[in-house]
Formats: C-alpha cells, structure tokens, sequence
C-alpha cells in the first residue's frame, strides 16, 4: 500500500505532530502548500563527512525558480528526522536574485580530509541522516513553503523521493519544476552543491579508476537468502542484463538488473534480479544491455536495491535474460523473496480483483486463482475459522500488477494528462476479469506489498504486459418468473444541485471544472445540471435494463430537507425512465403521511420503490415508512404491499421492506467501536455494527407486523444492509426465518480494500422463498473501475465516460424472479437427480443403483450414463415423466442377463428434460446429473479380491463375457413418482 501520511487530513496530521509545529505540512492534498513558485529545495545531502562520503559537511540547497528578487528574511529551514520529529532548524536572512542557488551549510563529519565547498549560510548543528529524512522551508509565520522528503521518511509531499547514501544526494530533475511530488520531482545522484556565487565547491572527480569487473560481487549475492541483504550500507560492485528500465515523469527512475543464468526452481533460493535506483543512469541503458553497477546496496521499503554511483557498459554481453515461467504465485513472503528482483512470466489463473486504485496509483489487484479475493465476514460469522481460513487465502493469493510508476493520477498535475495505465473504454478491467500475461514482469515490493512491475511504465496501453478478459453482462442474467424485485443503490441521486446551495464546494476535473459535490450541508450528488444529467443518464440506462417489477432504491435524495415535496426527486427520475423507454413503463410508490419533520430514520437520503404497473399492482394506502429510535442514525426502512398485475383482490399480494442500515465509517463506543484494526480481518465488521444489530431487529418486528396486518407471510426485506452476509445484521434476520437469497457468489454486490463482498441483500420469507425462480447479482458497478463514474468525468486526460449502464453507482443491483403461475409446477422447484447413495460396493452394485428425477418441466426425458472409462450409454430415450417426477434403477447385465458387480470407479448419471414445449428441442435443453461411485470389496478374499477392471487375466476367471450390456432393471423401469399436482395459487382465508 501507499504511505498512510499522504491520506491523513490535516487534522488527524495536527493531532500527531501538532508540538512539533508542522501541522500545516500534512502532505495530505487539501493540507499541503501549493506547488512553489519563488523558492524551493533543490538538492539534500546526509553524508557529508562519513565513512564513503564525497563532501566534508552536510548541505541544504535552495533555489529561486522566479525571475524576481525575493527576500529569505524570516524563512526558516527545518531538518525532520525519518520519523518526523523535528531536529535542528536555522533562521535565513537577507535576498536571493532570480533563478540563483543559496546554499545552507550543515554539520561536518569526521572525515575531515574530504573536499568542501563555499555556502551562504552556516548551519553546523543541523546534522542530517545519510539515508532519510525530511527538510521544510517555512516562512515568518511557519506555513509551508516547500517540503522534501525521502527514503523511509514520514513527511513528504505525495511520496517520498528515493533513499541516499554517503556518497549520494536526492536533488531536483529539473530545478525549474515543482508539482509537489518529491518522488516525481527528486532523483538520486552524485551531490552538486551550488551556492549564491555559483561555486559548487570542490570538483570531486570522476573515480580515479574504471570499474574493476573482478570486483565484482554476484547479484545472487546481494539480494541473500533471507528478506535482507547481507552487505546493508556498502559500496559494492555487481553485473548484469537490463530487464526493466523507468524514466521519465512519474516513473520509479531506475532500473532493473539481472544475472543471466537458467533458473531451477527446484533447487533456487536466491533472488537473481536487483533494482538500480539513479534517473541520469536509467536514461543511458535499454533493456538488454549487460553493465557493470556501482553503488551502495541497502533496503528501501522492503526492496534491496543498489543507489548506483558508477555504470559503465560490459565488455563483453552477459547473454540473454528470458522470463521465468512461475508455475503458481508463492503463498509466503520467504518464496516470494526468493524471486524479488527477477523477470517473471506467471502462468496458472489469475483474476482482477481490485481496480480502485488503478484511477489513483495505476495499480490493479489480483488473485491466484479463478475469483477475486472475498471479504472474511462474508465467507464465515466474525471469528470463525472460515472467516478466518478466507483472510489467510487472500494473504496468500494476493499480488498487485503496477504501472512502473510512482505519482498519484488523483492529485498530480502531470499525471492527470498522462493517460491511466491499462483502461480505455474499450478494453475495460473489471473484478472478476480473468488476466493474460503476455510479456514478463518484474517482481517488485513497495508500499507494503508485492506486485509485478511492467519492463517499461504503461500509459494508457502502451507498453502493458497483460490483456484482461471482457467479463462484462450487458444485461442481468434471466431469473425466469412473472415478475421480479430488485434492489438498487444509485449513488446519491440528488435533483438538488452543489450550485443550488451557498458556499458548496465542488471536486474539480484536471481543469478545475466542478464535478461533484463536496463539503456541502445538503447536495451529495451532482454539482451542477451538466454533470447530474451524466450521472442520471447512466442510472437511467442501468434501471432499464434492469426491467424488474419492482425496484427498491437506495440513496436517493430526500428534498423535503430543503422544503421540497418528499417525492420530488423520485418522480424526476421516473420521469427520465418514461422518456428514455419511450413510454409510460413506471410509477412510483408515493410516501405515507408523516406526522412530525425529524423523525428516527430522517436523512438527505431516503430509501423509495418505482415500479411497472403493467406487471405489478401498488397496492394503495399500504406505503408504510417505520419510525423507530434504533433508525435515529440510519434511514426509516420503508414497506409496501404489492401483487402482480391482473390479480383478484388478496391474491398472491407480497409486502416488500426497503432498507438502508447505519454505514460501517467511523467508531462508536461500545458495541459500535470499530476494532477492525486491532482484531485483524477474520473480525472486521467496521463501526457501528451494534446499532445495525438493533436495526435489524426493529426490522423483524416491522416485518412481522406487516404479515398480520397485511394477511399474508410473503415479506421480502431487501437494500443495502452496510453488512456482509455473516455478519450479526443479517444472520439476526435470517434467524427470524428468512432467506438469504443472494449470498454466496460468485458475483458480490460491493467491493472495498480489494475485497468483494454483499453488503445489498434480498432476503425472503421461508413462504415466499418458496415462488423465486432465480436470482442474479449483476455486476455493472462495483465491478467496474471508479474511474468510468460520472464523479470522474475528464479528471484524466483519457475520455472514460460514456453513457451507459457501467460504473453507474458504486453497489452492484441484485434482482430475483418470482412465479405465482398455478401451472401444476411447485414454485421454485429446479430439475433434481439423484441416486439412492452416492458410494456402492461392487457387491452392492449387483442389486443395482437406483435413481429419481423430480422437477422436470418436460414429457420425457432422455436418461445417460457416463461409466469410469468416460463412454456414453443411453439408459432411456424417451423414459416417460409424470408430475414433474421418475425414477429407475441400473445395473450391469451379462449377455445371458445375470447381473454382474459394476467396475470400480465414478459414474455420471445424466438426464435431459425432452420436449418442454413445442418450441424447444433437445439441443436447448440443459441436463441434469447425480455422480456415484463403485468402490472395490472383500467377497473374493484374499488375492482373488476383484478389483472390477474385467481385464487382461480376470476375464477366465470371472466366467464373464467382455461383451457385457448396460440394461434397466425389468422391473423397475421408468416411472413417475406421480407425488400430485400442487396448486400454488395463494388467496387470502
């Protein structure tokens, strides 16, 4: 991950650092200072007088990039250490001309017989780290004028620049340029201290040799078999072939070096691959080269890299460097170690499972294996060991694919005219996606975590080494049914505007264009009419194809908070749903009288029901809104009572309860503190879960109520619950005696820290669970990348907006097909097969295996049998179905019909439904199977035991003929179970 400190507002920044006088530094960017534009560090040098260093003292270089005299007068250079606690600082004075140096002289060393150089300033107390630190200008009144970071420091603007040795400086690229990102801006060198008069001191020299390629130290070497390297802070020489080179705005500025030599993976314990950090030299090789790599070798952030001071090309080429082929992503720190550094090219199956950060750091999170990585509480109850074993698998199959680069793509400038790595609208990354490695990557660990570096930094699709899958459903799956419930989250649909309400602010495009809304009082959604009728467009074209009968929504806007009618914004947007299908297809369910403002559950959003007349009847006078004290942080759930189109009074009417439970930000006290930190992932249910607790059994007593009020036990509970399926809130509901009908994957409603999980559910009563034909998670949002959102529109200089269903809100809908139909079918039922045990002995077999098929919506069916050998044979063409049901018995038969044990291995037992209507054949129709097994028994004795292969020398001694047939027991051929009709028409006593 990223360092925390550059998302800490100032604030939490203050609280921690506040005696130190640097609260106004947070490098968070609504904290940090705008980029400079007089006066700025230019150049940073720690090892001044140590053991390799180049000068005798420390320095600290300034530069005025204006064209103008400014005055240094009460500017204040402060030295943090890597920690940010504040060290020395020293008081300047007097002027500094235009596009000049002023250098600050700081603390000598001991070795005194380096060269020095002339300065404008003294400062012998500040003695600064060789390696890491943090250096401010402040100004008379202490606000920030520029800020430096680098190595492991803790204050930086955006991101550290690199670390530093004894013999190295961080200094600008270009000392013209500051876009407050010292990892961007600043590179890793030979120190060039400049002062007023231009003097840079004494020439340090070239080295007095070349580099001696019998001092070479092997990369195997350096990198060791342990997370370390063994030479930490030491000169060292080494060789090897160019896998991967970054230079340029943004990159990491280096690159990557590599033993040629073929790699055994059964015997390799040591990485062959290293990181050469140093801009100027990244810019002298291509990949391919072989060079010799002087420098000092040390960790940064976990990676063993080489601060080069030295490069020179090889005599003679090392050979060729080909991509490891890695047959599976090592679960473990130790084997991933192993291969830090080195040209990969991973095989086996790997899945998207994260794309939030690619609109921020370029990265994109994946999983080893055929599904994204699932949030613990959603596999298992907090605490489990099923919660438990799904943390310690996405431990293990997780890895991060990167963009070579290191700047923000949300707050720096330069990137944001960079196009975003991997995503254009027409090659989409989304969760689920499955990845195809085309060219090697290298390993790399940064930011806490392991991730495949490409060769070259990707903009756009340049330069990418994958091809993601297009896993994208155009439209739900069909849940089959009448009619049909949905749930939806539309992301803060508000006809009330940023530009409607004084004082608003507004998240600016790249060009300070207002998108959205931010720190307003009411507006959460669009800031002005341009971009609400982008984001409208979008949850307008999602709904309609969406198509369900019923619609519950979630985080719409409540306007009666700004003195509009309650429904406005619901029936603005029926009434853009109308115009863009061309006709009167919705309605809305209108609010209940309610009897005081602020009531338990009140809140700028709401929850709401739109509906289609044509297939679903509202019920009228049935809208019920539940105010309730438990809901004082949550939204009011709202019911109503529906019944499909057409239907006579008090037939088949089914009550559905929207809901919108208390978000998981922030902490309470209590059992509303969030101690996901502290408790670890198998435990993490964010803040707030007690209330949500006490939400969700405010909701069972609604709900009941509604069944006695209503005189029906069809109740459907559905919305964003703001919990995973596990979690206290749904399992409360689900032990009342509802139906999780969406739980399970593989498709998750929402996805948060590269984890996918339901936190929108649809749950039913066990009566009303009984009439669902399907149901179907359709994964157009929160499977797709941030970047597509209207909130996003032209913050990259890549056109990602479009106006259709994708990324329309950030909750995936969930939607489930019903049946009331009394056609003689038991509602819900799905074609089932199967055998009476799913193991036999051989004896057992001679009796034969009996089978029942039940739910087949057909006349006929055609019944198979796959034996251990894999041949197909037909057990019944045409066997006859009655009341949805048949069964049958098979067994193995010699040619003079005596039944014989069944070979030892598994079987497939398979049957298609025929003729389930006049249109359909027996090419769409989708068969059902029961798998068995036959295993071997004892009833020969001894070494005459058959093991049932009737083979080679058994055949004389079994008396069987090869020739056996498969045949039906005579007496118990194809039947109906003939169980009766059930009527599934529901009317009211």
């Amino acid at each position: 991950m990223h360092n925390i400190l550059q998302k800490l507002g100032a604030v939490t920044l203050a609280s921690a650092l506040g005696v130190t006088g640097l609260a106004v530094l947070a490098p968070a960017p609504a904290a940090q200072a705008a980029p400079s534009e007089d006066l700025v560090i230019s150049e940073v040098y720690g090892g001044g007088g140590n053991s390799g260093g180049v000068y005798d003292r420390d320095f600290i270089e300034l530069y005025n990039l204006s064209d103008a005299e400014i005055s240094l007068d009460g500017v204040t250079v402060q030295y943090y250490s890597a920690n940010g606690n504040a060290q020395q600082s020293t008081e300047l004075s007097g002027t500094l001309p235009a596009e000049s140096y002023y250098l600050v002289a700081a603390a000598p060393g001991n070795n005194t017989d380096l060269p020095s150089f002339e300065f404008d300033h003294d400062a012998p107390s500040i003695a600064i780290a060789g390696t890491q630190g943090s250096v401010a200008l402040l100004d008379g009144t202490d606000e920030p004028i520029d800020l430096l970071g680098w190595g492991s420091a803790q204050l930086f603007e955006e991101a550290p620049a690199g670390a530093t040795s004894n013999s190295t400086s961080v200094a600008r690229a270009d000392v013209t340029v500051d876009t407050d990102n010292n990892a961007q801006d600043f590179v890793v060198g030979e120190p060039t201290p400049q002062s007023l008069d231009g003097d840079d001191g004494e020439d340090p020299g070239e080295p007095e040799e070349p580099i001696d390629p019998d001092e070479v130290t092997p990369i195997r070497e350096l990198q060791g078999t342990g997370s370390e390297t063994p030479y930490p802070g030491q000169q060292v020489t080494t060789e090897g072939v160019v896998t991967g080179v970054y230079t340029g705005q943004g990159s990491k500025n280096g690159f990557y070096i590599q033993e040629a030599e073929e790699v055994d993976l059964a015997e390799h314990d040591a990485s062959i691959g290293i990181f050469v950090s140093g801009a100027s030299y990244a810019e002298e090789v291509e990949i391919g080269d072989s060079v010799l790599v002087s420098g000092v070798v040390d960790e940064n952030f976990g990676t063993t890299e080489i601060t080069a001071d030295a490069l020179e090309a090889r005599d003679e080429p090392l050979g060729a460097v080909e991509p490891l082929e890695l047959p599976e992503w090592p679960t473990t720190d130790e084997e991933r170690e192993v291969f830090e550094g080195m040209l990969l090219l991973p095989q086996g199956e790997y899945t998207v499972s994260d794309n939030y950060s690619l609109n921020q750091f370029g990265e994109v999170g994946l999983a080893f294996g055929d599904s994204p990585l699932v949030q613990p509480t959603e596999a298992g109850v907090p605490g489990s060991d099923e919660a438990y074993a799904q943390a310690a698998l996405n431990e293990e199959i997780g890895v991060l694919l990167d963009d070579g680069q290191t700047w923000n793509y949300m707050t720096n400038g330069a990137a944001k005219n960079s196009p975003l790595p991997y995503l254009t609208l027409d090659t989409p990354v989304s969760i689920g996606a499955n990845v195809d490695f085309l060219d090697g990557v290298v390993l790399d660990y940064d930011f806490g975590s392991w991730r495949f570096q490409p060769t070259e930094p990707v903009r756009g699709l340049e330069n990418s080494p994958v091809e993601f899958e297009d896993v994208r459903e155009a439209t739900p799956a069909d849940v089959g049914g009448d009619l049909s419930i949905a749930t939806f989250n539309v992301l803060n649909y508000f006809t009330t505007l940023g530009t409607d309400e004084e004082g608003c602010q507004a998240y600016e495009d790249r060009e300070g264009n207002p998108i959205a809304t931010d720190f307003c009082d009411h507006p959460r959604g669009a800031y002005n009419q341009e971009n609400f009728e982008r984001q409208e467009t979008k949850i307008v074209e999602a709904i309609n194809l969406l198509d369900a009968s019923v619609v519950a929504l979630e985080e719409i806007e409540d306007p009666s908070n700004v003195g509009q009618d309650r429904d406005h914004s619901v029936d603005t947007l029926v009434q853009a749903l109308n115009a863009a299908a061309g006709e009167e297809r919705w309605a809305f369910v209108p609010s209940p009288d309610i009897p005081v403002d602020g009531y338990p559950g009140d809140d700028v959003i709401r929850t709401a029901f739109i509906y289609q007349p044509a297939e679903v009847a509202y019920i009228e006078g049935t809208a019920e809104l539940l105010f309730d004290d438990n809901f004082s942080n949550g939204r009011a759930p709202f019911a109503a009572l529906f019944a499909p189109a057409g239907a006579e009074e008090g037939e088949n009417e089914f009550v559905v309860i929207v809901n919108h439970f208390k978000s998981k930000g922030g902490s309470g006290s209590g059992d509303n503190e969030n101690r996901d930190d502290e408790l670890g992932p198998a435990w993490a249910v964010g803040g707030w879960n007690g209330d949500r607790v006490r939400q969700a059994e405010a909701l069972v007593d609604f709900a009941e109520a509604l069944e006695q009020q209503h005189d029906t036990d069809l109740v459907f509970i559905t919305g964003d619950l703001n919990a995973y399926a596990q979690e206290d809130p749904v399992t409360t509901i689900l032990d009342a005696g509802y139906v999780n009908l969406t739980e399970g994957g593989p498709d998750y409603s929402y996805a948060f820290g590269g984890m996918v999980g339901s936190l929108d559910h649809v749950l039913a009563s066990d009566a009303a669970a009984e009439f669902v034909t399907g149901t179907d998670m359709w994964t157009i949002n929160a499977n797709e990348a941030i970047a597509l959102e209207y909130s996003r529109f032209n913050y990259n200089v890549a056109e990602l907006y479009a106006p259709d269903q994708f990324r329309s809100s950030d909750h995936n809908p969930a939607i489930v097909g019903l049946s009331f139909s009394d056609d003689g079918e038991e509602p819900g039922d799905e074609p089932e097969l199967t055998t009476e045990r799913e193991s036999y002995s051989q004896t057992e077999s001679l009796e034969g295996v009996a089978y029942e098929g039940t739910g087949f919506p057909s006349e006929t069916v055609l019944v198979e049998l796959v034996d251990a050998e894999g041949n197909v044979h037909v057990i019944e063409d045409e066997g006859e179905v009655a009341d949805g049901g048949f069964a049958g018995l098979v067994v193995y038969q010699s040619d003079a019909g005596e039944n014989i044990p069944m070979p030892v291995g598994t079987y497939t037992l398979r049957a298609t439904p025929l003729n389930v209507d006049d249109a359909q054949t027996l090419a769409d129709s989708e068969p059902v199977e029961a798998v068995f097994e036959i295993v071997a028994d004892g009833s020969g004795g001894g070494d005459d035991t058959d093991d049932g292969s009737f083979g080679g020398d058994d055949l004389p001694r079994t008396g069987f003929d090869s020739n056996f047939a498969l045949l039906l027991f005579i007496g118990l051929a194809l039947m109906g179970v003939g169980a009766g009709a059930y009527a599934v028409s529901r009317r009211k006593a």
